[in-house]
């Protein structure tokens, strides 16, 4: 009798146990279905950030020693940057590297240390910009130093701006192209544009921080334009069916700030052009400044443009 009423226990755990390890299973699987549901980001995303689009410039909010505020976001900027009317917020500008007058902008290289976090990503500088760039919606300018080796996604559709760890794995509808960094730390990338003499090779920058696209005189010469529709996913189609400086073939005029003399800073920078937001904006990006990739896609503001 005493050995029945034991092997009757140890039925009754035997049978808890199963339905306990079943019922774990069956949360454990709702768990999963709910996070693939819940997922809308790129995988190991680090920090998701708004975006403002206005006046052809990206804003995103940024939080510098305490004080959050709207910086432009300018991926190939050297620096990040604090407007010099704002900077007496953060810290006494009194001790200084020192001062330059480049790229038409006055610029100080402060010593005092600044805590920078974007998102839940949190940076320590030891050097800022003070520029005097009057940006009326902008604290300053988010540059180069806080996206180096990292994947940052820009979606236009969302209005959202992804740091990551890596590119995502599935990625359908993206077109990409490696880039090169020319001698100012440009990203560049080689597009085939339609000349009197066939296809051919020229590089451009890929310029979030600029409001329009350009390209160099002598490209412009060159160029056939025809009445096709432009295909999206191709860069050079697009910039002469929707960058009227090209398509209109205007002469740019540039000036050296400091000299007063002519200049050309694509020659110098070793390249024919760039394409600035008026094209930019067509698209959704991912930029793997790791690896030296570049990944776009047509967005919804493509379609409204192209009446898709």
């Amino acid at each position: 009798m005493k050995n029945k009423r034991i092997n009757i226990v140890l039925t009754g755990i035997m049978l808890l146990l199963v339905f306990s390890f079943t019922d774990c299973r069956n949360s454990s699987a709702q768990a999963d279905e709910t996070n693939e549901i819940q997922i809308t980001e790129p995988a190991d995303t680090l920090a998701n950030i708004p975006m403002t689009v206005k006046f052809m410039s990206i804003y995103i909010p940024c939080t510098v020693n305490g004080k959050t505020k709207l910086f432009v976001l300018d991926p190939e900027w050297k620096y990040n940057c604090i407007e010099k009317r704002h900077i007496s917020e953060l810290y006494d500008t009194t001790g200084t590297l020192h001062t330059s007058f480049n790229d038409g902008y006055s610029t100080v290289l402060s010593i005092h240390t600044l805590q920078y976090s974007i998102g839940d990503q949190n940076f320590t500088l030891d050097t800022t910009q003070v520029i005097s760039h009057n940006d009326s919606d902008g604290y300053g300018i988010v540059g180069k130093p806080l996206f180096n080796e990292r994947v940052v996604c820009i979606n236009f559709d969302e209005k959202e701006m992804y740091i990551t760890n890596k590119v995502p794995d599935s990625i359908p509808g993206y077109i990409q192209k490696d880039y090169t960094i020319n001698k100012e730390g440009h990203r560049v990338i080689t597009v085939n544009f339609p000349t009197s003499e066939g296809d051919k090779k020229y590089n451009l920058l890929v310029d979030f921080g600029a409001p329009t696209s350009n390209l160099d005189n002598d490209l412009k010469e060159i160029i056939t334009i025809n009445g096709n529709k432009p295909n999206p996913t191709d860069i050079a189609q697009m910039l002469i069916a929707f960058c009227n400086s090209i398509r209109n073939r205007n002469q740019t005029h540039w000036t050296n700030t400091q000299t007063g003399q002519p200049d050309n800073p694509y020659k110098r920078w070793g390249c024919d052009g760039s394409i600035g937001l008026d094209i930019i904006s067509l698209y959704n990006w991912i930029i793997d400044y790791h690896n030296n990739k570049i990944y776009y896609a047509p967005n919804e503001h493509y379609k409204k443009m192209t009446k898709q």
